[in-house]
């Protein structure tokens, strides 16, 4: 059982708002580590957040240019209709977002900051919200750490790297196909859809926290027990034994009728640095199941507190039951009910049978056709 949207949303004491002008340079070689460029003046400036393409960086795009994506229609490269976008300076290109520009290796970002007085006692993490793909960051030359989600923010706890003063920030983006390799027409990184495009985009700052912290929080809903059941990783930077207060509380946001929820709280003991906590709360007789006619969400919000500062952050979630079985996935409707219904998700489908027990053909394309057609069989 999980909970079917999880969005962290991080409340930071302070905040330095990083975007503007980056120091930048393209690493076509691939030798800026080994030539250790974390420790040198990067020649190009670029803004951020964006991306290389948008920023007008990288080559002109020419009918020699490698995409990443297939190009199942080869009639391009010798259709007598097709002659005129293949011209240098109107290259134009069937199925594909045809950017001004093209880059796909590694690129470096620098920046210089002041690192205010007050922030040395501080524990300080570097926020990237979206880079594309894989990050490596340096700090005062040095090597923090490197990250390669496709799916969330990219965070550096850089608290021993950083002190009151002039700091330097350098972060290697890569955006080839590499160890994690989700395929070239995926539609996170192919040129028909989005692109593969090299930068970082959303929001990029470094932001401080307490000491003591929430480094994860899952929710598994329980519709049928009437519960939430919420697992904490808590941390302290300090790796020491410490005591600190819990408190969840929770509230529905995106629907008419209104729930809000009794808060909770928990004495934890850290001990040497981490500490993890499972945490039930009771949802009560007006809980608010989702679905998808009606998809109600709750908003928990987690504060952890001791005597020497205070972290909040919310998730989002929803109160239903979800399974895999096999190839699919089921949400379970009438949580208790012996006549449950349930909808069955399944990607790259065939052929299947609807509701009215006929067989039907569904296009599946990249694990993610339930949500594009709206494809569901209830059973």
């Amino acid at each position: 059982m999980l909970s079917l949207l999880s969005v962290i949303q991080m409340g930071a004491q302070k905040t330095i708002d990083l975007s503007g002008d980056w120091n930048f340079e393209i690493d076509r070689q691939d030798i800026g580590e080994k030539e250790k460029w974390f420790n040198q003046a990067l020649k190009d400036v670029i803004e951020l957040p964006g991306s290389m393409p948008e920023r007008l960086k990288g080559d002109d795009v020419t009918v020699r240019t490698r995409w990443t994506g297939s190009l199942y229609d080869s009639s391009y490269y010798y259709n007598p209709y097709m002659e005129k976008y293949r011209r240098e300076g109107n290259v134009k290109l069937p199925f594909f977002l045809t950017p001004d520009k093209h880059y796909v290796g590694v690129a470096w970002y620098q920046k210089e900051i002041n690192l205010p007085k007050d922030w040395k006692k501080e524990r300080i993490v570097l926020f990237l919200e979206r880079p594309h793909i894989e990050s490596t960051v340096w700090v005062n030359g040095h090597k923090v750490g490197m990250q390669n989600s496709l799916c969330v923010a990219h965070v550096y706890d850089v608290t021993q790297f950083m002190n009151p003063g002039k700091c330097k920030i350098v972060i290697r983006i890569d955006n080839r196909i590499k160890d994690i390799n989700v395929g070239p027409d995926s539609h996170s990184i192919t040129d028909q859809t989005q692109g593969n495009w090299n930068g970082i985009v959303g929001r990029i700052s470094l932001q401080t926290t307490p000491k003591v912290y929430l480094e994860d929080i899952q929710v598994y809903p329980e519709p049928e027990q009437k519960v939430a059941r919420v697992k904490l990783l808590i941390k302290s930077s300090d790796k020491s034994t410490v005591s600190a207060q819990v408190k969840l509380s929770a509230r529905s946001f995106n629907t008419e009728q209104r729930h809000v929820l009794p808060a909770v709280s928990y004495d934890v003991k850290v001990m040497n640095g981490i500490a993890k906590q499972e945490i039930v709360l009771p949802m009560g007789d007006d809980m608010l199941l989702w679905d998808e006619f009606n998809p109600a969400l709750y908003k928990l919000t987690a504060e952890i507190s001791t005597g020497k500062g205070k972290e909040v952050k919310e998730i989002q979630f929803g109160m239903r039951r979800f399974e895999i079985k096999g190839k699919w996935f089921y949400v379970v409707k009438r949580a208790g009910k012996e006549n449950a219904e349930a909808i069955a998700f399944r990607a790259d489908m065939d052929a299947v049978c609807g509701k009215d027990g006929k067989p039907g053909h569904y296009c599946g394309h990249d694990g993610h056709s339930a949500i594009l057609a709206g494809f569901a069989m209830w059973l």
